[in-house]
């Protein structure tokens, strides 16, 4: 039997962290989600699986290859996202028998097996499992007839609206049938546009589960899931690893880990290979710790995710948060819980992040300073060109600008975003003073990184380094630094116009 894996969303919900890596390449258990997902399907006798994919294919195709413990495995794309129903419209020629259908965002038991055998003996054209929650809101809610024929769907209806608690799980098996009801090249989505019509023609089905079941796509899903996989995990020790401390329960330790003495590491934990965890640190219940990860001495581990080729400086306490890869923390930091911290970060020292704070990657926190909210900060182009109409177009929010300032000793946005260089150029006109300090202060110049990294324009970026410079070293003051800067962008600006304009002409 064949399988569709839904992965081609961008991952909004689980931002910062999916702006470096899709959802389904985010680690679980030091495994991505899409190999946990593969796990799952395999032991039910799927043998051919196709992953959909759009937002950072790139990652999970060089990843997982084409062929996964002797499964084929196959990435059709698309020209453009077309939701989850027009996605597996796209690839209808390599559907030709009943096949199942599973998001990209799910971890669960349960049983496909018996789930075919529910759809074959009501010979609809699709059957959802379903299970119950004690929040049906988030979901779509599923109302069923006797013998588990489905007369009506609500997505996410409020609270006092929903019928029953009895939720799509996004999991379903379905006749090909089924997909000459989509139109071709459109965006079209299972539950909102093709199954109201099924429910009309009587010709779909719910099979209810009790097995575990978590939509790993909402933080508080993810946790559900971490937790009960931990729940199943046996101690490993290799043969590799250097254990000087103490643990209690079930750790699962990779390959080449160092454990010095006086550590301490409280099961379940998982601990991913060639990570060091020094003395005096704490590992408590339900940590998941990255490969290639050094933790420094008297760090408190509590529930937390931490990815990989990170560094963890001494004495922080880092609680049920989740740390995307590459990132530096500096001493006595204080994560608090439910905080996402993007890829790349660095904290200085002593470095405060508040409960369920949201942080940009790339972002660079000064010591003795303090997060509360979200702290976005422009997010790179992958690929730049040196072009005037490219340094002269208008940027998605995710490559905005952000003038944030440190207030106190709290890092806060401004309200001030810049989508182009005339943007730019205008709100550096009117931006506080400590912002512009704040985004050239020390080794950061997030000026020049802008205008190289999204503009695509070096010869603006060096002139922002030698206006940092002039201010830093000449000791300039605060208007030299304003009206320079201002002066640099409108400059810059009637340049490149013109030569948009000579470029026009000439053609």
């Amino acid at each position: 039997m064949k399988a569709v894996i839904l992965a081609g969303g961008s991952g909004v919900r689980f931002r910062p962290l999916t702006f470096s890596k899709p959802k389904p390449m985010l680690p679980l258990l030091n495994k991505p989600l899409v190999e946990h997902i593969l796990d799952y399907i395999i032991g039910h006798g799927i043998t051919e699986v196709c992953i959909t994919t759009n937002y950072r294919r790139e990652q999970i195709i060089n990843s997982l290859g084409l062929e996964y413990k002797g499964v084929k495995l196959s990435y059709p794309f698309e020209e453009e996202p077309l939701g989850t129903a027009g996605s597996v419209k796209n690839i209808q020629n390599l559907l030709d028998e009943t096949f199942v259908v599973i998001q990209g965002d799910t971890i669960s038991d349960i049983d496909i097996s018996s789930l075919v055998r529910d759809h074959h003996y009501n010979a609809g054209l699709v059957t959802i499992a379903t299970t119950t929650v004690d929040d049906p809101w988030n979901y779509g809610v599923v109302e069923t007839e006797d013998g588990g024929r489905i007369k009506r769907f609500h997505e996410k209806p409020q609270a006092n609206e929903c019928a029953t608690n009895q939720i799509n799980t996004g999991l379903y098996v379905v006749e090909p049938e089924a997909l000459d009801m989509i139109p071709e090249k459109t965006f079209y989505d299972f539950a909102k546009d093709l199954f109201p019509k099924l429910v009309e023609r009587g010709s779909i089905y719910a099979s209810k589960s009790d097995g575990f079941w978590a939509d790993v796509g909402r933080i508080d899903g993810y946790n559900k899931a971490k937790e009960w996989l931990m729940g199943r995990i046996n101690t490993r020790i290799p043969d590799s690893m250097i254990l000087d401390g103490s643990i209690e329960g079930q750790v699962y330790f990779g390959e080449n880990v160092i454990v010095k003495r006086g550590a301490r590491i409280v099961g379940p934990v998982v601990i991913g290979d060639n990570s060091v965890i020094d003395s005096g640190s704490t590992i408590m219940p339900f940590s998941s710790v990255g490969n290639n990860l050094t933790m420094r001495a008297n760090t408190l581990v509590e529930g937390a995710v931490l990815f990989e080729n990170s560094i963890i400086g001494a004495g922080n306490r880092i609680q049920n948060s989740l740390i995307a890869e590459d990132c530096v923390l500096g001493a006595d930091s204080s994560i608090q819980a439910n905080v996402l911290i993007g890829s790349s970060c660095m904290l200085e020292k002593n470095v405060s992040v508040i409960e369920g704070s949201r942080i940009w990657p790339n972002t660079f926190l000064p010591q003795n300073s303090t997060v509360s909210g979200t702290l976005r900060s422009f997010i790179p182009k992958d690929e730049v060109y040196n072009d005037p109409l490219w340094s002269l177009r208008t940027v998605t929010p995710d490559e905005a600008f952000y003038f944030n300032k440190l207030d106190g000793s709290h890092i806060l946005f401004t309200g001030f975003r810049a989508r182009s260089l005339l943007e730019f150029s205008e709100t550096l006109k009117n931006v506080e003073d400590r912002s512009l300090e704040y985004h050239m202060r020390g080794d950061v110049n997030d000026f020049r990184r802008w205008s190289n990294q999204v503009l695509g324009d070096m010869r603006l970026a060096d002139s922002m380094e030698r206006i940092k410079a002039e201010f830093l070293n000449a000791g300039q003051n605060k208007t030299f630094l304003r009206s320079s800067m201002a002066e640099l962008a409108s400059k810059r600006l009637d340049e490149l116009v013109v030569l948009v304009s000579k470029t026009k002409l000439y053609k």
